[in-house]
């Protein structure tokens, strides 16, 4: 399967993003459905899990009984990876998968294969993918879409299919307006919710940088309430057949395409296992059942044509939450850019005594600078508010040990939407805190009720805040910036943005002023 490379604005785009939205030419806002004929048939999700192999081993029709849902976490790249295969290998009537990122690597590959072979034993398989990064791809995805049971369908789509920057140029607050959400749905049974596209990089296989991320596979009445979700995208007007903007290839050129993937596959080293025995799988899910941590859940998620004047978004019940909280507020987010509201609510926090933890990407390891800048210009009021800052190392030891031999000495970044409030409260999804995700894509994850899910979510979240793995961002006496780390044992402190050359921290400063904060 084939889609594109990175899921946000490369660093060698900025310049040029930067420049855009600095005339304010980019909306904050899609006003429009793009208009393309076309032809599709409505439908809907599988809902009866109690009647699959997956779903009895899961413990449906009880599982769907009771009002809590399960949850186990997803914390490595192999096992989120796995997850995602043993679902595919383990379905017999249905499979939802909406990204924003198919990546046309070993991964990306390797888990449409995985969909392949599952339609192949007569699965349907119904495929959403945003348009962004999807240039140059449409042959190949046309071919995916042509088995008779693969459907696959674009959001928002470019409509001059060759010359993307022109219609982007023309058609700025339509295709501003993008597909933030991660949902994978198998059998109705079992959903898998987080952070992670599908790339090397966000399974701990890139050469060269590997995010730290998280995804939760969950259980029970939740799962209904995501694959609804689902729907809602699939049969929006915003959803287009892929058929409608590329021919539909012919049997023996489809079959061409697939003989090729396959053939690539069988040669490549991959380090993870793609093949499980029948009796590995089942054990797998019989063991998932027993480590799940349960608790009340309920999908948050935007409305396809957001931001719909009548809907709530994710971001509303942020402040709700955040509100909310008495004691203890913890957050691992890959992009912040605060707004003034927020520092109403650090402010009200601080006044009640919350302790307010936060981790993000340091300047070394965002993979978006023109953020960073932004970001970087708020850290001296939220450190005065209270907030016990951290930020991630590209050269985390916990973070890389968990990646595989492929991903050798790679850099880190972190790539997680995650946050926990009151050690009871969770959150797990695709919601950056920034204005992009409050105002302009769309997002989905789950909140969830549970102190054993907190508890899990709490350690993964102090792992990254180790010294070891991050920076302690404080002010010194004069009220200057510093980084407090540790080194071989050896706490070490840095009085600039450490792992950065003079140029890089010059570009930060220059972005970092510039008039488009709203838009990032």
């Amino acid at each position: 399967m084939a889609a594109c490379r990175r899921a946000t604005y490369r660093p060698a785009r900025l310049g040029a993003l930067a420049f855009l939205l600095a005339l304010g030419l980019v909306g904050c806002a899609a006003q429009t459905r793009p208009e393309i004929a076309h032809e599709r048939v409505a439908s809907v999700r599988y809902d009866t899990p109690a009647d699959t192999r997956l779903g009895r081993a899961l413990g449906y029709p009880e599982t769907a009984q009771r009002t809590e849902s399960g949850f186990q976490i997803l914390a490595t790249g192999r096992d989120a990876f796995e997850a995602r295969v043993r679902l595919a290998a383990l379905a017999e009537h249905a499979i939802d998968a909406q990204y924003y990122i198919w990546a046309r690597d070993e991964s990306g590959f390797m888990l449409g294969d995985a969909l392949l072979h599952a339609a192949d034993r007569g699965v349907r398989v119904r495929i959403l993918i945003d348009d962004m990064y999807t240039g140059g791809r449409d042959v190949p995805l046309a071919s995916f879409d042509a088995h008779p049971n693969i459907e696959l369908r674009v959001f928002n789509p470019f409509t001059a299919r060759s010359n993307r920057a022109f219609n982007f140029l023309g058609s700025m607050k339509r295709l501003d307006h993008r597909m933030h959400n991660k949902l994978f749905v198998a059998d109705g049974a079992a959903a898998i919710v987080g952070g992670r596209n599908i790339g090397n990089d966000y399974f701990g296989v890139d050469s060269a940088k590997n995010y730290r991320d998280l995804d939760t596979l969950a259980v029970g009445p939740i799962v209904p309430a995501l694959a609804a979700s689902f729907d809602d995208y699939w049969n929006c007007d915003w959803a287009i057949p892929i058929s409608a903007l590329e021919d539909k290839p012919a049997p023996e050129a489809f079959m061409a395409d697939v003989v090729q993937a396959r053939t690539r596959l069988e040669i490549q080293e991959f380090p993870y296992p793609i093949t499980f025995t029948e009796s590995d799988l089942d054990e797998w899910a019989t063991t998932l059942h027993d480590e799940l941590a349960y608790g009340e859940a309920e999908v948050l998620v935007d409305k396809p044509n957001k931001p719909a004047t009548d809907s709530t978004t994710i971001h509303d019940r942020f402040r709700e939450l955040q509100d909310a909280a008495e004691h203890h507020l913890t957050i691992e987010n890959a992009y912040v850019v605060p707004d003034e509201r927020t520092y109403t609510a650090l402010t009200n926090a601080h006044a009640q005594g919350l302790h307010y933890r936060l981790l993000t990407n340091s300047a070394a390891s965002n993979d978006v600078g023109i953020v960073h800048a932004h970001y970087a210009r708020s850290r001296k009021r939220m450190l005065g508010l209270g907030v016990e800052l951290y930020e991630l190392r590209v050269d985390a030891e916990d973070v890389r040990r968990h990646w595989s031999l492929l991903a050798g000495r790679s850099q880190a970044s972190l790539h997680t939407k995650v946050f926990t409030a009151d050690n009871a409260i969770s959150f797990i999804g695709s919601y950056n805190a920034d204005p992009r995700s409050r105002d302009i894509n769309t997002e989905i994850g789950v909140l969830v009720r549970s102190e054993e899910l907190a508890k899990r979510l709490d350690a993964y979240m102090d792992d990254g805040m180790q010294l070891d793995n991050s920076y302690r961002v404080e002010l010194d006496a004069d009220g200057n910036i510093v980084w407090v780390t540790k080194i071989e044992g050896k706490e070490i402190r840095f009085t600039r943005e450490p792992h950065t050359s003079p140029w890089t921290r010059f570009t930060l400063w220059f972005l970092g002023r510039l008039p488009v904060k709203d838009k990032l």
